[in-house]
């Protein structure tokens, strides 16, 4: 059928292919899917184990901790 799987171009050649469609929706809907599993809670199909938190260097918190300070110490103290 004449077509090449992308695995067996030139890194030339590959570049030039994605350079040629990464303007297309195709694309930018491959890109952000793409994006959004890399960071997505892995409940959710995406980032196994956190592996894309910890790129950034973020670690999972089941939940959520207020950053109490001295603003609110005395409201903390009643309890």
């Amino acid at each position: 059928n004449g077509t090449a799987g992308f695995a067996t171009l030139t890194s030339a050649q590959q570049d030039e292919l994605l350079r040629a469609i990464e303007k297309t929706p195709f694309f930018q809907a491959v890109r952000f899917d793409t994006v959004v599993g890399a960071f997505a809670l892995p409940t959710w199909g995406g980032n196994r184990d956190y592996a894309g938190w910890h790129l950034l260097g973020l670690e999972h918190q089941p939940r959520f901790e207020a950053p109490f300070g001295y603003y609110d110490a005395d409201e903390n103290r009643r309890g």
